[in-house]
C-alpha cells in the first residue's frame, strides 16, 4: 500500500470516527498517523479538525498554524485558522486569515461569510457590509447572507444622526425586503422590515410586516412591542391596546417561568 493510500486511509477512517461522535478516538488514530508522516498536512488538517470538533480550540489553533506555514497558499488551511481563531474571539487575527483566505479562492461565499461577520464584531460595518455583499453575489439564493447584510445597514442607520438617515432606513428596509423574498417564512426578516417602516414614518405597512412577523412566530415579545407602536402611531387605538396587553402576559409568563426556575 503506498503513502497516498495509507493517509487517504487514516483520514477517512477519522472522519467516520467523527461522525460517531468519537473524537477522541478520531484525534488519536490521526496523531499516529503523523508519527510517520509529521508534515503531510492532509493529515495535519484532519488532526486540527477534530480538536475543533472536541473544544480543543488552542491546540486547532497550534495545528492549523503548523498546516498555512507548510502551505502558505492554501485557503483552506487559513480559512481553518479563522475560523479556529474566531471561536477563541481573537476578532483581529481571524480577519487576517480570512481575507488571505479570500485572496487565495475569491470564489468562495463561506470566506466572504464569515470575513463580514469577524468585521462586524470588530464593529468594522461598511467592511462587514462589502464582505456580505460578495456572499449574496456568490450565494445569492442564502438568506443568512441577506438578513446579515440588512442588519448591518439597520445598525449602521440606527446610528445617524444626519440628514442622511432616512436614506440609510429605506436601505435597510430594501435589504430586509431582499430577505424576505429568499427567505419568506423568517419572522426576524419582517420585524426588521416593520421596524424600518416605524423609522420611515410609514406605519400601516409596518403594522403588515409585523402581523407578518407575529403569524410567523408567536413567541417573541419584541415582536409585539413594535407591533403595539406601529398600531398607535397609526391611530388604531384598540388593537394598540390588546397588542399591549398580550405583550404583557408574554413578560409575565417569563417572569413566573423564571421564579419557578
Amino acid at each position: 500500500m503506498n503513502e497516498n493510500s495509507i493517509i487517504t486511509g487514516i483520514v477517512t477512517r477519522a472522519s467516520d470516527l467523527g461522525k460517531q461522535g468519537a473524537f477522541d478516538d478520531a484525534v488519536e488514530i490521526v496523531r499516529k498517523g503523523l508519527l510517520t508522516y509529521p508534515d503531510d498536512t492532509c493529515l495535519l488538517t484532519t488532526l486540527g479538525i477534530r480538536q475543533h470538533a472536541q473544544g480543543n480550540i488552542e491546540d486547532a489553533i497550534l495545528t492549523f498554524r503548523k498546516v498555512t506555514e507548510l502551505a502558505p497558499n492554501n485557503e483552506e488551511a487559513h480559512y481553518n485558522l479563522g475560523c479556529a481563531l474566531s471561536k477563541r474571539g481573537y476578532s483581529q487575527e481571524s480577519i487576517v486569515e480570512f481575507r488571505i483566505s479570500a485572496s487565495l479562492d475569491s470564489s468562495d461565499p463561506d470566506i466572504y461569510e464569515s470575513l463580514g461577520y469577524e468585521l462586524a464584531t470588530a464593529n468594522l460595518l461598511q467592511e462587514a457590509l462589502s464582505a456580505y455583499e460578495t456572499a449574496i453575489k456568490l450565494r445569492p439564493s442564502d438568506g443568512a447572507s441577506y438578513m446579515k447584510k440588512a442588519l448591518i445597514l439597520y445598525d449602521l442607520a440606527e446610528q445617524d444622526q444626519t440628514k442622511d438617515r432616512q436614506r440609510k432606513w429605506l436601505e435597510a428596509k430594501g435589504a430586509f425586503v431582499a430577505a424576505i423574498e429568499v427567505s419568506p417564512d423568517d419572522s426576524e426578516a419582517y420585524y426588521g422590515l416593520g421596524v424600518c417602516d416605524i423609522h420611515l414614518k410609514q406605519f400601516a405597512s409596518s403594522v403588515t410586516a409585523l402581523e407578518n412577523a407575529i403569524h410567523r412566530d408567536r413567541g417573541k415579545k419584541h415582536f409585539y412591542r413594535a407591533l403595539g407602536i406601529a398600531q398607535f402611531r397609526s391611530l388604531r387605538w384598540f388593537s394598540a391596546w390588546s397588542t399591549a396587553a398580550t405583550y404583557c402576559r408574554l413578560k409575565q409568563g417569563d417572569a413566573s417561568a423564571s421564579t419557578k426556575h
